[in-house]
């Protein structure tokens, strides 16, 4: 089921960011790369990773609390950059075991699509 969900939530977000993706596509990160960037012990990558996730957290709250939506995902209270990283490593590395089209994807798609299925709101 949380599988199906992820799928859908994926296929929803990357369709609402297709055309910016299509325009610029040498610029952005996919979701392997992202992943590989996390997985790495070098703190550098770390620092990237935990503020690449963390921005993406910060747009999609913004973007739903200016639209008026809120509740797409939420993260316990004292949930930490490194939580977040981790919930991506985790899922992402599931997700992407079991999907070869989502190594593709873009980052920010299915870093926002794990954050929904990690941190259900009530």
């Amino acid at each position: 089921m949380q599988n199906w969900i992820f799928g859908v939530l994926f296929l929803t977000v990357s369709l609402a960011v297709s055309g910016t993706v299509a325009q610029h596509r040498d610029q952005t990160l996919s979701a392997e790369e992202l992943l590989t960037a996390c997985s790495r012990e070098d703190p550098e990558w770390i620092g990237f990773c935990h503020g690449y996730i963390q921005a993406v957290s910060d747009a999609f709250y913004e973007h739903e609390s200016v639209g008026g939506r809120s509740g797409a995902f939420c993260p316990p209270p004292g949930t930490s950059r490194a939580d977040l990283a981790g919930a991506f490593v985790r899922n992402g590395l599931r997700h992407l075991r079991e999907n070869d089209d989502l190594t593709k994807a873009h980052a920010a798609s299915v870093v926002y699509a794990t954050f929904v299925t990690e941190f259900p709101c009530d």
